[in-house]
């Protein structure tokens, strides 16, 4: 092979290995030598076509040697080579629903995948994944003439990145629940309540960071949450009151901002700094007398500190998420946040995993819903 014909011949076999499930979904990409053996080619010419498949975002890069695969090439919800699904296979649902324009990194659930994955490999499962955004009729009915024995679901609300998906996600689980397939979802009671389900202990998170900014002498700690009510906003905030009371220091009523939280990378960053200050605009008035600020989560870091400093009052500010060690490109950010919140995505996808397996083995056990503690950290 040469030029620019061997990369197109490479590019089109690792498109044809995913499509075949010889990479699955939520797996690992293998090395640029693993893969050059693989096709018998040249490394520079895996390395030019992996690059192409994560300009497709069908390939996803995140940090130093990590790869996954993110999502089927063309779209394709199933591909028409797939073999018949059977009780030995494990299918992931929403593997890549977090890819957007706007949103090329790595999301959370990506991570989420990237545990369960793990775990049904070491427990000897075969795994496939279906896209919930390119679910019609058609796939469904394939998918339920032939169940598969278990069903992951990392992210319960892939209608907010893909309008309509909701409704096909939830067909999808009544279909397989109907069929006996052991279903572990990521949150999501309201998509059905005959599964197992893992949640995050949001209050748990935002009740360690205050304990641990208090810890570091602040006392007024200002919480910021979306505008938009959601169960989790609610949930931090009985986490963020427990510890107040409980450290004798008076709680600040929070304050609810319009706008999105903005990470500002790559060729979004110029756009993002007005975004930035827009939302920022909306909290300035409520920094006097404050020392610290609970951001709801990294992406909003840099919103609340503009605010800050606009206001003439820079102070730390926290965030959630830990994008700082999931997100590569949060190096080049100036200003981490003074500390964090890991949700440890990858533990909660292993979890989905196990409960799974365990329904499997138990199917008429009482269904479960655990939850996974969160964990503060200081980005280095």
């Amino acid at each position: 092979m040469s030029g620019a014909t061997g990369v197109d011949a490479v590019l089109e076999q690792l498109r044809r290995q995913i499509l075949e499930r010889h990479l699955a979904v939520g797996e690992r990409l293998p090395s640029e030598r693993d893969l050059a053996m693989r096709l018998d080619c040249g490394r520079v010419m895996v390395r030019h076509a992996v690059r192409r498949l994560e300009q497709e975002g069908v390939i996803r890069h995140l940090g130093g040697y990590r790869r996954i695969i993110a999502r089927m090439p063309n779209g394709a919800a199933m591909a028409p080579s797939l073999p018949p699904l059977d009780r030995g296979t494990a299918l992931i649902a929403a593997s890549s629903l977090t890819v957007t324009e706007s949103r090329a990194a790595p999301g959370w659930s990506d991570f989420i995948t990237l545990g369960a994955v793990q775990r049904l490999k070491a427990a000897g499962r075969q795994v496939r994944s279906v896209d919930v955004a390119h679910l019609d009729e058609g796939s469904l009915a394939a998918i339920a003439a032939s169940p598969p024995g278990m069903l992951l679901v990392p992210e319960s609300q892939p209608g907010q990145y893909h309008p309509g998906s909701d409704d096909w996600l939830r067909r999808l689980c009544g279909r397989l629940c109907a069929a006996g397939t052991a279903i572990a979802i990521f949150s999501g009671q309201h998509l059905l309540e005959e599964a197992d389900h893992v949640l995050s202990d949001h209050a748990a998170g935002w009740e360690a960071l205050t304990r641990h900014l208090v810890g570091l002498g602040y006392r007024r700690i200002l919480p910021v949450l979306p505008e938009a009510a959601k169960s989790w906003t609610c949930e931090r905030l009985a986490g963020y009151t427990r510890a107040c009371a409980s450290l004798g220091i008076a709680p600040l009523p929070e304050v609810r901002l319009h706008g999105d939280g903005v990470l500002m990378r790559g060729r979004a960053r110029q756009h993002a700094v007005a975004r930035i200050r827009l939302v920022a605009g909306n909290l300035i008035g409520r920094c006097q007398g404050i020392d610290a600020i609970l951001a709801p989560s990294d992406a909003w870091v840099a919103a609340c500190r503009e605010a800050a400093v606009l206001h003439g009052a820079p102070v730390p500010v926290a965030g959630y998420d830990d994008f700082w060690s999931e997100h590569w490109d949060m190096a080049h950010f100036p200003g981490a946040p003074l500390a964090t919140v890991d949700k440890c995505n990858v533990e909660i996808g292993a979890r989905m995993a196990d409960l799974a397996l365990e329904r499997q083995a138990a199917p008429t056990a009482p269904w479960r819903t655990i939850f996974v503690e969160p964990r503060v950290v200081v980005p280095a």
